[in-house]
């Protein structure tokens, strides 16, 4: 083997067994993030939820109260 092969191929393994011995820690930022934005979500949909009927109720009020003045009117 010349010198350009054993450099190719040692680069390459290095490459790997690098990859390899990094993924722990990207699995460990990426399940802290996911979580973290799991739990978020959870968290807020009883808020979002709650503003949104809020927003629908004072809708049907003004569109109810809109009616009754057009209607007294005549």
């Amino acid at each position: 083997m010349n010198k350009i092969t054993i450099k190719y191929y040692t680069g390459m393994t290095l490459t790997c067994l690098l990859a390899i011995g990094m993924m722990p820690i990207f699995f460990a930022i990426l399940a802290v993030i996911r979580t973290g934005v799991l739990v978020f979500d959870t968290l807020s949909l009883p808020y979002t939820a709650m503003t949104q009927y809020q927003q629908s109720f004072f809708r049907d009020i003004i569109s109810k109260e809109e009616e009754y003045q057009d209607i007294s009117k005549n």
